[in-house]
């Protein structure tokens, strides 16, 4: 699932993405909009799949593997929430 907006596990995101996720049974989900590559790892069980920030100008391929560093993803890489 790719979106905007960022699932719970953002501190900034949203329940619903979390419920949408797992009635459409993705096992990832990618947003863009906050621009932070955080981990989320501990969130999976909770949220129902594996959730990634892509990073400001970042690249992400469909394991969650960076490809391409986001502009600002050294201050905050894997420090996360």
């Amino acid at each position: 699932m790719v979106t905007h907006e960022a699932p719970s596990a953002h501190p900034h995101g949203f329940e619903a993405l979390d419920a949408l996720g797992r009635s459409l049974r993705v096992s990832k989900a990618f947003h863009g909009h906050h621009h932070d590559c955080l981990d989320y790892r501990k969130h999976d069980e909770r949220i129902g799949f594996a959730a990634y920030g892509v990073g400001f100008c970042g690249i992400m391929d469909e394991t969650g593997k960076t490809i391409w560093t986001g502009k600002y993803d050294h201050l905050r890489l894997r420090g996360g929430n």
